[in-house]
């Protein structure tokens, strides 16, 4: 699949990560968890995940854990 950006698929990342694995993708998507909803989208039946929006979203929940 043509990488769009910074989008990659969901199951393409998890295999390359350790974490988060992609059971707990699904459950964070099931469960409309705001990781899921401002990092994942559904284009074209797929799952896609946005690097910068992952990235941002962990770096600011570091920020919230550290204050």
């Amino acid at each position: 699949m043509e990488h769009i950006k910074n989008l990659i698929p969901l199951r393409e990342y998890c295999n390359k990560n350790k974490w988060p694995r992609l059971p707990q993708w699904q459950h964070w998507i099931n469960t409309k968890r705001p990781v899921a909803q401002k990092c994942v989208k559904k284009v074209g039946g797929r799952y896609l995940i946005d690097l910068g929006a992952f990235d941002s979203y962990i770096a600011q929940a570091g920020l919230e854990e550290n204050q």
